[in-house]
């Protein structure tokens, strides 16, 4: 899934997969999540949002199921890593 870079101080990048309603999120310290099923609306609204990581704890987090960490290349995620 192709992911932009977005302006946060928690968040590298994220992504929207319309066919199967994704959001993937890359973090800065490197782990990627996917939240689903996440309606377009939401995803614009965390582009839109002023506080990205805000928004992914007080609404995605709360209202979608997240699979992850995962690592594109397969590798799992380093422990140190889990807080956002």
């Amino acid at each position: 899934m192709h992911r932009q870079t977005v302006n946060s101080d928690s968040i590298f990048s994220v992504g929207y997969d319309r066919a199967s309603r994704v959001v993937e999120i890359e973090f800065t310290g490197g782990m990627v999540f996917r939240y689903s099923p996440v309606p377009v609306y939401v995803y614009r609204e965390l582009l839109d949002a002023p506080s990205k990581g805000t928004y992914v704890n007080n609404v995605l987090k709360q209202r979608f199921k997240i699979e992850g960490p995962i690592k594109e290349t397969g590798a799992p995620a380093p422990d140190d890593e889990l807080t956002s």
